[in-house]
C-alpha cells in the first residue's frame, strides 16, 4: 500500500545525502520543512545497486489528501479479501497488512504535523515490544509445554518398559511357584508313603515282641511254678 507513496532517487556514492544544518533533507520537489529522519523510522530507506549506480526508494512526504485516506482504506479491504485474511484470532498476513496500514497513516500524520507522528512512532514502538514480549512469552511457555510432554512421554515409556520387566518377573515367580507346588505335592506324597510304611514296620515289630514276651512268659511260669 505504500509503493506509491515512494519516491526513487539517484544516490552519488561519493555524496549519499544533501543534509541542511537543521538536520533537514533537501528534495528536488522543493519541501525542505519534512525531517526526514522522522520518515525513514516509519519505513527505512532501500537500497540497491543497479548497473553500477546506487539507487535509494524511500516513502513519499507529499501530504495526504481525503482521497488518499478513502484510497488507503479501499486498499486495506482489499488486500485483505485478496490475501484471504482471518477476520479475528491470530493471522500473520492480517497484522502485516494492519501494520503497513498504520505507517502509511503515520506517513500522512507526519506530512502534516510532525510532533503527532512522532507520538505515534513511539505508540508503534510500544506496541511492538509489548508484542514481542508476549510473543517470547508464548514460545517460552510452548517450548515448557513441550518439553513436559516429551517428559511426560519418556516417562510413560519408562513406565512401560517397568511394567513390562515386572510382568515378566512375574510371570517367573508364577512358574517357580508352580514348580514349588508340584515339589512340595510330591514331597508330602513320598513322606505319607515313608510314614505309612515306617508305622507298618513298628506294629509288625510291635507284635514280633508282644509275641516273645507271650511266649517268654509262658515258657518262664513252666519253669517257674507259682505259688499257690
Amino acid at each position: 500500500m505504500q509503493d506509491k507513496n515512494t519516491t526513487c532517487t539517484h544516490k552519488d556514492p561519493k555524496v549519499e545525502q544533501n543534509k541542511l544544518e537543521n538536520g533537514c533533507v533537501k528534495r528536488r520537489d522543493g519541501f525542505e520543512n519534512y525531517n526526514q529522519e522522522i520518515f525513514d523510522q516509519i519505513t527505512p530507506p532501500i537500497v540497491w545497486s543497479e548497473n553500477g549506480e546506487i539507487w535509494c526508494k524511500k516513502i513519499s512526504t507529499k501530504p495526504s489528501s481525503r482521497k488518499d485516506v478513502l484510497q488507503l482504506k479501499n486498499d486495506l479491504r482489499l488486500q485483505i479479501d485478496y490475501w484471504q485474511a482471518k477476520p479475528r484470532g491470530l493471522c500473520r498476513i492480517r497484522r502485516a497488512l494492519y501494520s503497513s496500514c498504520f505507517n502509511e497513516i503515520i506517513r500522512q500524520v507526519c506530512a502534516n504535523s510532525l510532533d503527532q507522528a512522532i507520538l505515534l512512532l513511539r505508540i508503534r514502538e510500544e506496541f511492538n515490544i509489548s508484542e514481542k514480549a508476549y510473543r517470547r512469552i508464548f514460545e517460552d511457555g510452548l517450548m515448557f509445554s513441550l518439553r513436559k510432554t516429551q517428559q511426560a512421554k519418556q516417562g510413560t515409556s519408562d513406565l512401560y518398559d517397568e511394567i513390562t520387566s515386572l510382568e515378566k518377573e512375574s510371570n517367573n515367580l508364577k512358574k517357580n511357584l508352580a514348580k514349588a507346588k508340584t515339589k512340595l505335592s510330591l514331597t508330602t506324597v513320598n513322606i505319607q508313603r515313608e510314614s505309612m510304611d515306617r508305622a507298618k514296620e513298628y506294629k509288625k515289630e510291635l507284635n514280633f515282641f508282644n509275641n516273645n514276651y507271650l511266649v517268654l512268659k509262658e515258657q518262664l511260669d513252666l519253669l517257674v511254678p507259682t505259688k499257690k
